[in-house]
C-alpha cells in the first residue's frame, strides 16, 4: 500500500492515527484509549477549538464533535442529548468534568 486515507475513523479516535503508523511501522499496537482517555483528548481539542475560533462557533463544532468522543462511554446518550442546547464554553467543560467524576 503506497497510501490510505482515513476519514471519519479518526472522529473522537485521533488514536487511530497512531495505531496506522505503529502497525506500518510493525511496531505493537497500543490498547485501546480508556473512556477517560477519551474525555481528556475532547477536553484538549475543544481548547485547540477556542484558540482558534470564536467562542460561539468552537461550541457549535464541539456539539457534533464531542458526540464522537462519548461513542462507547457509559451513559453516552445521555450527555449527547445534554450537548445539543449547549451554548457556552463554560456548559461544555463542566459536562466534561461531571463525566470524568462519574468514571
Amino acid at each position: 500500500v503506497d497510501m490510505i486515507m482515513v476519514g471519519r475513523g479518526s472522529l473522537g479516535n485521533p488514536w487511530l492515527i497512531r495505531d496506522l503508523v505503529d502497525y506500518f511501522d510493525e511496531k505493537p499496537l497500543m490498547g485501546p484509549p480508556t473512556s477517560l482517555d477519551r474525555i481528556q483528548m475532547c477536553e484538549k481539542h475543544f481548547n485547540y477549538l477556542l484558540e482558534e475560533k470564536i467562542e460561539k462557533l468552537a461550541v457549535l463544532e464541539m456539539r457534533s464533535l464531542a458526540s464522537w468522543y462519548l461513542k462507547g462511554i457509559e451513559n453516552g446518550k445521555q450527555y449527547k442529548q445534554k450537548l445539543i442546547n449547549m451554548v457556552r464554553k463554560e456548559e461544555i467543560f463542566d459536562l466534561l468534568k461531571e463525566i470524568k467524576e462519574k468514571l
